[in-house]
C-alpha cells in the first residue's frame, strides 16, 4: 500500500509476548478460534472477506491486517501486460518506430482512462502545437541523423583503434623473432668458425636471410601504424 512499510518494530508487534512461556501463549489465535472456518473455507468465497472476518475486525491485529492487505493487492497474473499488447495491436501500423508508439499510447491511454475524448480538449495551445508538428518532425530527423553519424564515426574510430593495436602486436612479435633469429645465426656462425663446419655457416646465413625478411615486414607494419595514427587524428 502507498506510504506503508513493514518495519522491524511492526514485525516485533506481531509476535506473541516473549515473557509468556506456555505453549498455549504461542499458539496463533486464528488456529485456536477459527480452525473450523479455515478447514471449511471454499475458494468461491472471497479470500479478502474471509480473512477480514478472522483478523481485520480485531484491533489487536490491525498491523497484521495491513500486511495482509499489501499481500492481497499484489497481482498474480499478466492480464495488464497482455491488455497492453492488445492496445498496441490496435494502434500499430507499418514502419512505426518507438517514439511514435509511445506518443500514440500516451494519447490512447489518456482518452481510454477518460472514457472518451475530454470535453473542450481542443485548446489553442493544442492547435498551435499541431501546426508545428512537421517542424518538430524535421528537427527530430536532423537530430536522428546526427546521432547516427556520431555512432558511425565512433564505430569507425573503434575499428581503426583495434587495427592499430593488432598492428602493434604484430610488430612486437616480428621484432622478437628477428632478435631470436639474429642471436641463433651469430651462435651458429661462431660455432662454424670454431669447428670449421660449412653446414653450420650455411644455416647461419639462412637465418640471417629470414631475419632480413622479417625486418622488411617490420618496416611495412611501421608504415601501417603511421598511417593509422594519421587516420585517427582526422577523425
Amino acid at each position: 500500500m502507498p506510504g506503508f512499510s513493514v518495519s522491524g518494530f511492526h514485525c516485533e508487534c506481531l509476535l506473541p509476548n516473549k515473557e509468556e512461556k506456555s505453549e498455549e501463549a504461542w499458539e496463533p489465535e486464528v488456529q485456536k478460534y477459527h480452525k473450523d472456518e479455515f478447514v471449511a473455507y471454499n475458494s468461491d468465497q472471497g479470500l479478502d472477506s474471509f480473512l477480514y472476518g478472522c483478523i481485520g475486525e480485531k484491533p489487536e491485529y490491525s498491523k497484521l491486517w495491513e500486511i495482509f492487505k499489501m499481500l492481497l493487492i499484489l497481482s498474480h497474473g499478466q492480464s495488464c501486460v497482455e491488455r497492453g499488447f492488445s492496445d498496441n495491436k490496435d494502434i500499430l501500423s507499418n514502419n512505426m518506430q518507438g517514439q511514435t508508439v509511445i506518443s500514440y499510447r500516451m494519447a490512447y491511454d489518456g482518452i481510454k482512462n477518460q472514457d472518451g475524448p475530454i470535453e473542450d480538449s481542443v485548446t489553442k495551445e493544442l492547435l498551435v502545437s499541431c501546426r508545428h508538428a512537421h517542424a518538430r518532425y524535421q528537427s527530430c530527423l536532423i537530430q536522428k541523423k546526427k546521432t547516427e553519424d556520431a555512432s558511425d564515426k565512433e564505430k569507425r574510430k573503434k575499428e581503426v583503434q583495434e587495427e592499430l593495436q593488432s598492428s602493434r602486436k604484430k610488430k612486437e612479435r616480428l621484432e622478437k623473432m628477428v632478435q631470436e633469429l639474429t642471436k641463433e645465426a651469430d651462435e651458429l656462425a661462431t660455432e662454424a668458425e670454431t669447428k670449421h663446419k660449412m653446414d653450420l655457416l650455411v644455416k647461419s646465413n639462412a637465418m640471417r636471410s629470414k631475419s632480413r625478411e622479417k625486418r622488411k615486414k617490420i618496416e611495412n607494419e611501421e608504415k601501417n601504424i603511421d598511417g593509422l595514427h594519421k587516420k585517427l587524428k582526422l577523425m
